[in-house]
């Protein structure tokens, strides 16, 4: 038997990961857009475009790494037991992530 708030967590961390593989689709899209039209454009644009795919794509990629291993590191409380999923890496990717935006 279950309990609600386990159920819930359960819930809330499938739905994290449902939108990260969403955002990761969508950013996709758009790279695959961006590519395919990337020689019609000024070769500054080009690279200022260039740099801000790369730091879009970190940022998703922090955010996904963050949805399928969240961890909360107040009360030292993770919902997988992954090697790499620890308080400093999380933080670490946070910050790659968060900089990235």
């Amino acid at each position: 038997m279950t309990d609600d708030a386990s159920t819930a967590v359960t819930v809330w961390w499938a739905a994290l990961r449902i939108v990260s593989v969403l955002n990761a689709g969508a950013w996709l899209v758009v790279a695959a857009n961006w590519w395919r039209s990337r020689n019609n454009r000024d070769p500054g644009e080009r690279t200022y475009q260039e740099l801000q795919l790369v730091l879009s794509a970190l940022f998703v990629i922090g955010c996904g790494f963050r949805s399928f291993l969240p961890w909360a590191e107040a009360p030292r409380f993770c919902l997988s037991a992954s090697p790499i999923s620890s308080a400093a890496i999380a933080r670490t990717v946070a910050t790659i992530a968060e900089l990235s935006l």
